[in-house]
């Protein structure tokens, strides 16, 4: 019975996982064996090892993603969200730096927005109807796009010397300046928006940062600002926000009157009325221990962060207590998504996708795969899309993108 019993086990453990099902599993990454996905398709990206994409942009039933390979032109692809069947594909005139960062398109239904060095473009991804609307050919514009009420308000530059807030009325193609500042004592500006919201009446308000820095003497100095848009009313300025001169890029994010703002490695939340802050946290220091890439969320009552390096931190929004904490959560930029109690992003460092129980932290599953055998950096630093009708994932690596369901 001993000796049936040990063949048993020994069969048990020698099983093969098809990981194209089933996930990773075992020791390697410290999951368990448990059938977590189903993958229902995968299409080729396009290009070999190179191809970079934005968060994939799903829209009724469909899903759309670009390609942007060095030395070929770049390409969106708009594919059935549910069969992997492609609907479109079409160049982009080599956009891909634009197309490629995070936060520089803006999706409105079936269209694009995404900037150019002295336009935003548009294209209907359903038709492939391009349409370009000219900015001031003296700046470069740079930063993210944001949409409200008819309006893009987008950043731009003039070499180091001068940063401006702009906005595009998409109805009439008439452009405003909204603010514009200087360099000043050898720091050059670099304005970022981090929040648009509005006030009380429905007047827009934009929460923006001025980056500065020095590039000669490595000093820098960040200064964060509050304006109504009507009447370009300064409501309120911080100056010097953060110790070190740094801060993230990442949007800020608001819960009733809190305004919550992020640092390289501490963040602070403020009174959007009158920039008052309320509560402070600083990060403990490590070498990857920034807030610079990833995006936090506010969801069921917490503040989550995922720092650069291998930590995710849960906070209560209200007091900045430490609600829970993960540390070994994979070492990522990316963007964070969730779907009711569930959270997921995509670790670059170990090419895998991260699923966390939103109350706890505790990873419910991690997926990756082993194709290509030649890096084991699968999966980019896009995050996890989710299609809330089917409750499909997409996600992808240098070579597909995968639409993924979950296994529960």
């Amino acid at each position: 019975m001993k000796y049936l019993a040990f063949i048993l086990v020994l069969s048990l453990c020698s099983c093969h996982y098809d990981e194209s099902t089933y996930g990773v599993c075992g020791n390697r990454y410290d999951m368990p064996m448990q059938p977590a996905l189903s993958v229902i398709w995968k299409q080729k990206l396009g290009s070999e090892l190179g191809s970079f994409t934005f968060n994939p942009y799903v829209w009724q039933d469909k899903v759309a993603y670009s390609i942007s390979s060095s030395g070929a032109q770049d390409t969106i692809v708009v594919r059935n969200s549910l069969t992997g069947e492609t609907f479109f594909e079409y160049a982009t005139d080599n956009l891909g730096p634009n197309i490629a960062s995070r936060g520089a398109q803006v999706f409105l239904h079936e269209n694009l927005y995404v900037t150019q060095n002295d336009a935003i473009v548009k294209w209907n991804f359903i038709t492939g109807v391009k349409e370009s609307y000219p900015t001031d050919p003296a700046y470069i514009n740079s930063g993210r796009l944001y949409y409200y009420d008819d309006y893009l308000y987008c950043t731009a530059k003039m070499g180091d010397v001068k940063s401006k807030l702009f906005r595009l009325n998409l109805s009439t193609g008439i452009m405003q300046d909204l603010i514009q500042l200087d360099i000043d004592n050898d720091l050059q500006p670099n304005i970022e928006i981090s929040l648009l919201t509005t006030d009380q009446n429905l007047d827009p308000i934009v929460i923006f940062q001025n980056q500065q820095n020095n590039i000669l003497t490595s000093k820098g100095k960040v200064d964060l600002y509050a304006m109504r848009i009507e009447g370009k009313k300064l409501l309120w300025k911080i100056d010097n926000i953060t110790a070190s001169g740094n801060s993230s890029i990442s949007p800020g994010l608001l819960r009733g009157n809190r305004f919550y703002f992020f640092g390289d490695n501490s963040f602070y939340c403020f009174d959007i009325r009158t920039g008052k802050k309320v509560w402070f946290y600083e990060f403990p220091t490590s070498a990857a221990g920034t807030l610079f890439n990833c995006k936090p969320i506010i969801v069921n009552n917490l503040l989550i962060v995922k720092a650069d390096d291998n930590t995710i931190w849960a906070f209560d929004p209200d007091t900045g207590r430490i609600e829970w904490q993960n540390l070994k959560a994979g070492q990522s930029p990316s963007d964070l998504t969730f779907n009711e109690k569930r959270l997921y992003y995509t670790s670059a460092a170990d090419g895998l996708v991260y699923c966390h129980e939103i109350e706890s932290g505790r990873v419910i599953w991690k997926y990756g795969v082993e194709e290509p055998k030649n890096t084991k950096q699968c999966f980019c630093i896009n995050a996890v899309s989710i299609d809330r009708e089917s409750g499909y994932l997409f996600v992808q690596d240098h070579y597909y993108l995968y639409c993924l369901q979950e296994n529960f």
